[in-house]
């Protein structure tokens, strides 16, 4: 079933900008609940790392987060999204808009403002505008052939299939092994004509927000520098996970 409802606001920015700060006050103020766009975020354990905590002043002391499985609570605001699976079990983007269209039709059903807080941008992109890759199943024979290549002749066999695909990756994609050998998969498909077969049925969105958070490389490392910082000292404040 196609995802369908009237409004999203999409709170977008590197690390370390205050998405989830400004997304909680908005939720406050509009009558919301967050919905993390991660792809770390989903794994039960990965708190610290993933940046699933806010800044860590005084207003989200430990009497203030409440962890649940699938979600936390932090200031009386619900982020969904957190705490969802075993960081032992691959969590694809496929899994991740199916699980989204259901708690964002959820907090629609409830009269509530859905807020999606990120992230991973492949992630925002396949809920926002639809992806039609989600539905090319993987090509287990094909990656157990893949994965034998060097990362450089994974480089030159996506070249030389989808020029326009190879040149399209940014810099992290062509280093990554992983997505180069789903980008091959992709090509094959699509040349065997497997996206005509596949086409998208999620992003449909009538009206979305996008609201972009960014700020110079000098103040984004601090901000990091300082959070790491806080995380360190606050350690013991930091709740353990109540399923």
């Amino acid at each position: 079933m196609p995802l369908i409802h009237e409004q999203l606001l999409v709170i977008l920015g590197p690390t370390s900008t205050g998405k989830t700060d400004l997304a909680i006050e908005l939720a406050k103020k509009f009558n919301g609940e967050l919905i993390s766009c991660d792809s770390r975020q989903v794994y039960v354990g990965l708190d610290i790392g993933t940046g699933k905590y806010p800044n860590l002043n005084i207003k989200y002391q430990k009497s203030k987060i409440k962890k649940r499985k699938g979600y936390w609570v932090i200031d009386g605001i619900l982020i969904h999204m957190y705490d969802l699976v075993s960081p032992k079990r691959q969590y694809t983007v496929a899994d991740y808009v199916k699980d989204t269209e259901g708690v964002i039709r959820d907090i629609v059903k409830r009269g509530k403002l859905p807020i999606l807080v990120g992230g991973t941008g492949l992630y925002e992109r396949a809920i926002v505008d639809g992806l039609s890759s989600l539905k090319i199943p993987a090509d287990k024979k094909l990656r157990n052939k893949l994965i034998k290549l060097s990362r450089e002749q994974l480089q030159r066999k996506l070249e030389k299939i989808d020029q326009e695909k190879w040149e399209g990756m940014n810099n992290s994609d062509k280093n990554n092994q992983r997505r180069l050998i789903r980008a091959i998969e992709l090509a094959i498909s699509t040349h065997k004509g497997g996206l005509s077969t596949y086409p998208t049925d999620v992003g449909l969105i009538q009206d979305v927000l996008k609201v972009g958070l960014t700020a110079s490389r000098d103040i984004l490392f601090e901000n990091i520098n300082q959070r790491v910082y806080k995380w360190i000292e606050k350690g013991s404040m930091i709740p353990n996970l109540s399923i």
